[in-house]
């Protein structure tokens, strides 16, 4: 936090009469878990507030050599919220979808089973490369719910840059960067409870560096 406050967020902060626009986006930042707090209020403009979005996701991504980068890798939880938040103010709207490899892929679900343990639906879903070409990761199965009430509980995003928007996906582990034709990547997905219902669903597999 100190290196982001200190260092590439200085770059973005400007005083309110150098702004190019007037304010649209208000960072407040509070450390500590006790009294006295420290404080970091400023408010940036929409292209300010743009690179300041570009910059955060970034510093969530930090390892260069994350093959889970487009989730943050330990950061998946941070960087699926700030993807949302982005998604629902356009900050989001100029940046490269991942590349749709559909078609490079046999999607192939196991039966669905309750958890009596965890309280939920799982099923194990298995992506094999049925393609004769290597695919590079990360690579996300997109899971869009046909009907009813039931969820992916275990999605590391929604999609935003990939239309239609708001639907889950997640990103599976890979040994390695490349998947090679012939191999395959398992996953398990869980889902809330369907109150009863069918839990029905579409899949997508998109790939690469873009964005889901």
């Amino acid at each position: 936090m100190k290196s982001f406050l200190g260092g590439g967020i200085s770059s973005l902060v400007k005083e309110p009469s150098e702004r190019s626009g007037p304010s649209w986006l208000g960072l407040t930042v509070v450390a500590g878990n006790s009294a006295p707090f420290r404080m970091f209020l400023h408010t940036f403009d929409e292209r300010k507030a743009n690179d300041l979005f570009v910059y955060m996701r970034g510093a969530f991504r930090a390892d260069p050599k994350d093959i889970g980068i487009m989730n943050g890798g330990i950061n998946s939880g941070a960087m699926a919220r700030l993807q949302s938040f982005g998604c629902a103010i356009g900050l989001v709207s100029n940046i490269m979808p991942a590349k749709d490899v559909t078609s490079q892929f046999s999607v192939t679900r196991g039966g669905l089973r309750f958890n009596y343990q965890e309280h939920r639906f799982e099923s194990v879903v298995t992506l094999r490369n049925i393609s004769p070409l290597p695919v590079r990761g990360p690579i996300s199965l997109v899971v869009d719910m046909s009907s009813g009430s039931a969820q992916l509980a275990n999605a590391n995003g929604h999609t935003c840059a990939i239309s239609p928007g708001g639907r889950a996906f997640i990103t599976l582990p890979m040994p390695q960067v490349i998947l090679s034709a012939g191999q395959a990547l398992e996953t398990l997905l869980w889902f809330t409870d369907s109150a009863g219902e069918d839990i029905n669903f579409t899949t997508e597999v998109v790939a690469g560096a873009g964005d889901r």
